[in-house]
């Protein structure tokens, strides 16, 4: 008795050990690389029979340029019923540079046609570990429905439908319309059923399409887009409107500060393609809201940052023929970054460059006489820009020469005027022993060209 059962216990345990090490047995195909991620024959089967196929995961280093942690299967997307799948290793999650296995196995119930699809997550350390999960087209799984004998008819298709009722047992009907999108089934009186796929998503905004038996529900709603330029301060800014699938009929709603409020509404047929503004300085919050009369709609919410414009201003003094003349920058909003572009005759060809940084406050020169038209331009980094075109005219200095003779005591002296560039409103001062102080004051036009 104690020998019978020391066999039974034996035995059993045998038995638990073939059957654990048959639902793990799964060993990665070898010929599989890292560039296909998942790579195996999803085989064909049939109604009610046993049906195995096994799948191996092939991972590289990196993906997209960052360096990949691992991938973990969660689950399968139209997985015939009837059907489970186990993984090695048992997590189902497969470390980067190395390969695992998925054994999808059972009995599956229900005939018909399914595109597998794995659904994983990925790791990936982009400086922090972040997840992103990424559903895998793997390929599709036909499981052939039975006839009345039983059989799949040595197929694995759908279309190998029988008469069961109100005809020949055993008499079979192909209702196989080479369409993937329909599902094909018999109606058990020698007729077929080719039924569309249902790819309806109740979304009035998407186009829902079949395509090689996959549903695509393609968006056809509006877009909003809109460009701006330029954006400087006290500029005129043009705003093109460049969104699409706006219907005549739609109405926009402006919230200015993104605040739940509505301060604006257009109807699209009356709003222009492109408006003009001026702008000011500052950052600005806004939301767009764009309504189809189908009641499909698009939100844009953007924060547009206008920097200031610079402002040219210089001073010249003094200004006079000969003399040495200073030039102050008192420019306002200009970035150190800037460039000065100088037009000496305003005639558009730039004939000196200065960037900010290095232009002085204070630049002095001699200036001559003459009257002279020039044009400043100062660009910041952000395209902002100015200009100043000015005309200056430096008269001549007045030059003092006099000619006294005789010169001998006793003697009437006759002082002739001999200076140049005097102004008829000019007026002359005397400083007799040049100590500083004025002696006498002469107005130009009332001093005679000779004095005795």
């Amino acid at each position: 008795m104690k020998n019978i059962t020391f066999c039974c216990l034996l035995l059993a345990g045998i038995l638990l050990n073939v059957n654990t090490a048959t639902s793990q047995i799964c060993t990665p195909d070898p010929n599989c690389t890292s560039a296909e991620i998942i790579c195996g024959t999803l085989d064909d089967g049939c109604e009610n029979e046993f049906y195995v196929t096994i799948l191996t995961i092939s991972l590289p280093n990196d993906i997209g340029g960052f360096t990949l942690v691992d991938v973990t299967l969660n689950s399968f997307t139209n997985l015939p019923p009837g059907l489970s799948f186990e993984c090695n290793p048992s997590s189902c999650t497969v470390a980067a540079n190395s390969s695992g296995c998925i054994v999808i196995e059972g009995n599956p119930t229900t005939p018909g046609t399914y595109n597998l699809i794995a659904n994983t997550t990925a790791r990936v350390d982009v400086g922090i570990i972040v997840s992103i999960d990424t559903p895998l087209v793997v390929g599709t799984i036909i499981i052939a429905e039975k006839d009345c004998n039983g059989e799949c008819n040595g197929t694995a298709s759908i279309d190998n439908c029988s008469i069961c009722s109100g005809g020949s047992t055993g008499l079979l009907a192909d209702c196989d319309d080479d369409d993937p999108c329909t599902n094909d089934s018999c109606d058990g009186f020698g007729g077929c059923i080719n039924t569309p796929l249902d790819c309806d998503d109740n979304n009035p905004c998407t186009n829902d399409l079949c395509i090689n038996g996959v549903c695509e529900n393609e968006y056809v709603g509006p877009v909003l887009d809109f460009s701006v330029t330029p954006l400087c301060d006290g500029q005129n800014a043009t705003v093109t409107n460049l969104s699409t699938g706006i219907d005549p009929d739609a109405v926009y709603y402006l919230d200015l500060n993104n605040d739940g409020s509505i301060d604006a509404t257009f109807p699209a047929a009356a709003l222009p393609s492109d408006s003009s503004f001026v702008v000011g300085a500052g950052s600005a919050t806004f939301a767009v809201i764009v309504v189809n009369p189908d009641g499909c709609s698009d939100t844009l919410v953007a924060s547009v940052t206008t920097p200031f414009s610079p402002q040219l201003d210089f001073d010249v003094t003094p200004l006079c023929d000969g003399q040495n003349a200073t030039v102050t920058n008192l420019s306002t909003n200009v970035d150190t970054d800037a460039v000065y572009y100088l037009d000496l005759n305003n005639d558009g060809s730039i004939d000196g460059t200065f960037p900010a940084a290095a232009l002085p406050t204070d630049s002095s020169f001699v200036v001559g006489a003459g009257t002279a038209t020039f044009a400043v331009i100062v660009v910041n980094p952000d395209g902002c820009s100015d200009t100043l075109v000015a005309s200056v005219t430096t008269p001549f200095s007045p030059q003092l020469d006099f000619d006294v003779t005789p010169l001998c005591d006793g003697q009437n002296a006759t002082v002739t005027n001999l200076s140049t560039n005097v102004d008829a409103d000019a007026v002359y001062y005397l400083d007799l022993n040049n100590d500083g102080s004025i002696d006498a004051t002469f107005p130009a036009a009332a001093l005679p060209s000779d004095s005795s």
